[in-house]
């Protein structure tokens, strides 16, 4: 026998569910920006401690301060991207899970050829613009095509920390002091390396782009 009594239980009403919600504060949400986080922090780290490490064992330095100024060109425009973040001004975290994929992708990428770039020059990396006794122009890997692939790394991986804020104000307020310093630094390096090699040099340069292959 079949009953024709309606429970509460199976009321039409009663079987209507919330619908999810999805936003930055999801747990999908909040999993994206940890690892973000985490790799930021990662490669932060990494490079604080090769600074240690490659720093005060050098010879003659031609840095002209130029370390020095990266580093707090790094501070300000990270924590000042970071109010501007606070403060709600030019906000994407409509966008933020693509945001999040697309900045960690980007630190793990610009990590990678910076360690490559890195490991390729051995002996002769130096955190400041040094020439060594016996140092020699490495032209294989990387250098085979641009001249400063770490510091391209770098910029890509400072490109994704901005992006990964999820704010287009966030963005050029971290990345484009960064590019400034950065293309500062390629100066006094490449000043350097020229009157060290001189026309082994600028043979190199005529062969190579400076930072991007095939286009500057």
């Amino acid at each position: 026998f079949a009953s024709t009594h309606t429970s509460p239980a199976s009321s039409p009403d009663r079987l209507r569910l919330p619908q999810a919600r999805f936003s930055g504060n999801s747990s999908t949400g909040m999993s994206l920006l940890q690892v973000y986080t985490f790799v930021c922090v990662l490669w932060f780290a990494t490079e604080v401690i090769g600074t240690r490490i490659a720093t005060g064992i050098r010879t003659q330095s031609l840095d002209r301060a130029s370390l020095g100024a990266i580093w707090i060109t790094l501070l300000l425009s990270i924590l000042a991207g970071s109010i501007m973040r606070k403060l709600g001004l030019g906000d994407w975290r409509r966008h933020e899970r693509v945001l999040l994929v697309a900045a960690t992708l980007l630190v793990v990428v610009g990590g990678a050829i910076r360690l490559t770039a890195i490991l390729t020059l051995e002996k002769f990396f130096t955190v400041r613009v040094t020439i060594l006794n016996d140092h020699r122009l490495i032209q294989r890997g990387l250098y085979a095509q641009v001249r400063h692939p770490s510091y391209l790394g770098a910029l890509i991986g400072f490109f994704g920390v901005g992006l990964g804020m999820c704010n287009w104000l966030s963005l050029p307020i971290v990345f484009l002091p960064i590019l400034g310093v950065f293309l500062h630094r390629i100066h006094v390096e490449e000043r350097a390396l020229q009157q060290h090699f001189g026309q082994e040099y600028e043979a190199y340069c005529r062969s190579t782009k400076r930072l991007v292959p095939w286009l500057y």
